[in-house]
Formats: C-alpha cells, sequence, structure tokens
C-alpha cells in the first residue's frame, strides 16, 4: 500500500497539471486562484481533476486556496486524495510528506474509514450524496497534525488528527515500520475531553501551513517581492537624478508616500499580500490619477476640500477600480486616520462615527 500511494500519488498529480494544459498554464491558474481568494478573503477552489490509476484505484485533485487573517494572506496547495466506495458511505486515503518538501519523501498514511465519514456527516451535518460528503471533506481540509494519545487496554497506539480548526478524527497508529494511521470517528471540539483538548495541536495559521508548501512555490512568491522592489528602486533612482538637476520632486515623493500608504491599509485588510505582485502593479496603474488630483486638490486650498474625507473617496475609488469586492471603507478611513495623523484606534472609531454617522 505505501508504495503504491507514493506512485500514484505523484502520477495523480502529474495527471492535474496536465489536464490544467501544462506547467505554465497552471501556475497562471493557480496564481489567479491565490489573487481572487486575496480578493474575497474566502477560500477558493479550482475545477477537481479525476484519475484512475492502472490499478484502479481513484483520485481526485485539485488546488485549494485559503485565506488567513491573522497572517493578512492567502495561500495555495495541490491535493491528490486516493477514495473508495462502500454500499452505504466512502473511504479516504490521505497521504503526508515531510515538514520541508511537500512532494517529497512520504511520511505518513492517514485511512479515513467509511464509520469516520458515517460519523463525519452526523456530527458536522453534511447531508446529500456520497459525492458531495467527499467534496466537503476534502476541501476543508487543509493541512492535518497527530497528535499521540494514551494507549487503550490492548496496548494499541491511540491517535488524534487535527483536521481542520473545528474537529479533530480518532483512531489507530497500525502497525508497522511506516506511519499509517486509521482514523475511525470524529468529534467536534465541542466534544473533546479536557486530555484529548491538550493533546490536540491546531493547525490554524499561514506558519503552521507553509512547512508543507513545495520549496519552488514558496521560492517563487518571495522572488515575486523582487518585482516590486525593482519598481521602487526605479522610483527612487529617479527622483535622485531630477534632485541633482535641481528640479522639485517633493510632489512626486508625497504621491509615492500615499500609495505606499494605501498599499499597507489594503494589506491589512487583507485586500492583497506582499507577493501579489500583479495586484501592485495594477494598483500603481489604477491609482495614478486619484492620487493626482488629491495632491492638486490639496495644493489649491479650495475651502470646500476637506483633505480627510477627499482622501477616503481617493481610497473607495482605487478600491472600486482595483475590483475589490465589498470595500469595507469605514475600517479602511479609521486605518487611514490611525496612519495619518497618528490616532489611536478608540479615538479613530469615534472619529469615523462622528465624520460618516450610520
Amino acid at each position: 500500500m505505501w508504495a503504491t500511494l507514493a506512485k500514484e500519488y505523484e502520477k495523480a498529480k502529474y495527471w492535474m497539471i496536465k489536464q490544467f494544459g501544462g506547467e505554465k498554464r497552471y501556475e497562471a491558474m493557480r496564481d489567479d486562484l491565490l489573487r481572487k481568494c486575496a480578493y474575497s478573503q474566502r477560500p477558493m477552489l479550482s475545477k477537481p481533476v479525476y484519475y484512475t490509476s492502472s490499478e484502479g484505484n481513484r483520485w481526485i485533485c485539485f488546488e485549494n486556496a485559503f485565506y488567513y487573517p491573522d497572517s493578512l494572506a492567502s495561500n495555495c496547495m495541490p491535493n491528490c486524495f486516493c477514495y473508495f466506495e462502500t454500499a452505504s458511505s466512502i473511504g479516504v486515503f490521505m497521504v503526508g510528506f515531510n515538514e520541508l518538501i511537500h512532494g517529497g519523501d512520504m511520511n505518513c498514511v492517514l485511512i479515513f474509514t467509511p464509520h469516520f465519514f458515517q460519523r463525519y456527516a452526523e456530527r458536522m451535518g453534511v447531508s446529500g450524496d456520497k459525492n458531495e460528503l467527499l467534496m466537503k471533506f476534502i476541501t476543508s481540509t487543509r493541512s492535518f497534525t497527530v497528535s499521540p494519545m494514551e494507549p487503550d487496554e490492548n496496548g494499541v497506539e491511540r491517535i488524534t488528527v487535527r483536521i481542520t480548526t473545528d474537529c479533530t478524527g480518532h483512531g489507530i497508529r497500525r502497525s508497522g515500520k511506516e506511519n499509517v494511521f486509521e482514523v475511525r470517528t470524529i468529534l467536534t471540539d465541542a466534544q473533546l475531553s479536557k486530555a484529548q483538548a491538550a493533546r490536540t495541536e491546531h493547525v490554524r495559521s499561514l506558519g503552521d501551513l507553509t512547512r508543507f508548501e513545495p520549496l519552488e512555490v514558496t521560492e517563487r512568491r518571495l522572488n515575486n517581492c523582487g518585482d516590486i522592489k525593482d519598481v521602487a528602486k526605479a522610483f527612487y533612482d529617479k527622483i535622485d537624478k531630477l534632485e541633482s538637476l535641481g528640479v522639485d520632486t517633493s510632489f512626486q515623493t508625497r504621491g509615492l508616500k500615499l500609495s505606499m500608504t494605501f498599499s499597507k491599509i489594503f494589506m491589512q485588510m487583507g485586500i492583497a499580500t506582499i507577493y501579489d505582485s500583479d495586484f501592485w502593479t495594477k494598483l500603481g496603474r489604477e491609482s495614478h490619477a486619484s492620487i493626482l488630483r488629491y495632491l492638486h486638490g490639496l495644493d489649491e486650498n479650495d475651502k470646500d476640500f476637506d483633505p480627510f474625507k477627499e482622501l477616503v473617496k481617493v481610497a473607495r475609488e482605487i478600491a472600486a477600480r482595483m475590483g475589490v469586492r465589498k470595500f469595507a471603507w469605514r475600517e479602511c478611513a479609521k486605518l487611514l486616520l490611525m496612519d495619518i495623523y497618528q490616532y489611536n484606534e478608540a479615538t479613530a472609531a469615534e472619529t469615523i462615527r462622528e465624520l460618516y454617522p450610520m
């Protein structure tokens, strides 16, 4: 079983990439999924791809993007699950990898039994047919952590598996040299005993999850930051040259500072992450005219020009041009007060309520 799953997992993933049109189109699809996830602040799923091995084992493969409010980031991972059906339920083989390279040496297999899925449907309130039950489970399972528990009366090793942020699977470790865990039932967090809760690890943050991300994906995300740095460096080089010629560059510098303020606030709001280079490129293009108009308005000293309210209008206009759905403009206004005027959070919130009564 171990060798078969390891070999078929790689073939299933290769088949998924092929069905998406090859490496380049697959990466483009994944990046698009990440952007949509960051903009909408909700999970995103690619279309599923089905693969049947030469031995008749069935696999379902897809990309699953999750948004993490605590880290203001989205993350995407390839998922390949081997599944089987019984007369009344389903079962799933889930493979795990070492902490450094997802797709490297396989270090465990979790077998979610048909009985587990019967309890999963009952306790998680999942209705529908077996396919709907399968999709609900695999799309809500970002990662997993196995925690050892006390052995039972026969000396069999018991384990608890943190599946999502609100439920755990419970089962045993099968005998043998490989880490094969059989997960037989499920408990919600409300059903856990104190001992179980204390021994169960929670996989909730991006920091925990990225240990399982492919190194090449991590490197590509980090390399994207270079695009942003290069653009900023080119801008400052240009400013330095203009200043050396005696040109007043205060207007351009003010514009860049304002653009950086919007960028920081958009990240704080979870609209995008520093890795979304396409977003920042588009932001620079779409925000240019609005920021220029605002700066000209400041310089004209128009008595009807309210600097702060006009700035909020600029933020809303930029968000609309960027296609940000359900833009929380009041939250943005509060963050602008805190960043530019150095208000504390309570004072900023009260000021926004006074300026923009509900």
